[in-house]
């Protein structure tokens, strides 16, 4: 299954390439990420992410993008008076965010910013596919099978912003939480709509167009 997904999202992210009227490239960076009711708060697990994208604008201001991504999530506390570890949670993901790219250099030049490149707003959603998962608390590892615990698929949505550092060069960051649940609750417990655990992330990425 992972194969044939990945075979299918290269596919795509090829033929995009070999398309007239399309931008293509790379994109890595950083990730500090939490989940959601795990009864811990706080960005405390850091993490990296990596992959490709490409887009096609719409008319002057508006694009859409899609990406293929590799990205670490997951949960980390340490009791800070022992130094002990009290809970490690590590997801290895692959993301395929899909979104719109909105130019707003008119809205904020008013303010005498003089933002010469591309400044845009992102928003859109993520489909995600968990490939592995590490937990370890102060006993020890207490299951590293994915499917026994959490959702192989989830979706999230994402609001970010982006900058051109230069022509090829860009800078983004994204606000990112699942909206469909991760895993259930430690204790199974629901509420409303609440129905489990959700990843929460903020990236700090660098792009470059080929």
């Amino acid at each position: 299954m992972k194969k044939i997904l990945l075979i299918i999202a290269v596919s795509i992210f090829m033929h995009s390439l070999q398309a007239q009227n399309f931008k293509g490239g790379i994109i890595g960076g950083i990730v500090g990420s939490q989940v959601d009711g795990d009864n811990f708060g706080g960005y405390n697990k850091g993490g990296g992410m990596a992959g490709v994208w490409v887009s096609r604008d719409i008319n002057d201001k508006t694009s859409l993008q899609f990406e293929i991504e590799w990205v670490q999530k997951g949960v980390k506390k340490i009791d800070r008076e022992t130094g002990f570890l009290i809970l490690l949670m590590k997801f290895n993901y692959i993301d395929f965010p899909i979104f719109v790219n909105y130019k707003i250099n008119d809205l904020v030049n008013f303010k005498n910013l003089n933002i010469e490149k591309d400044l845009k707003f992102q928003a859109g959603i993520i489909p995600t596919y968990l490939i592995n998962s590490y937990l370890q608390n102060y006993e020890g590892t207490f299951n590293d099978d994915p499917s026994k615990s959490f959702h192989q698929f989830t979706l999230a949505g994402f609001l970010g912003l982006s900058y051109q550092l230069s022509d090829a060069v860009g800078v983004d960051i994204r606000f990112a939480r699942d909206i469909s649940p991760m895993g259930p609750h430690p204790g199974g417990q629901t509420w409303m709509f609440d129905y489990g655990m959700t990843n929460r992330w903020i990236n700090l990425g660098l792009t470059y167009e080929f």
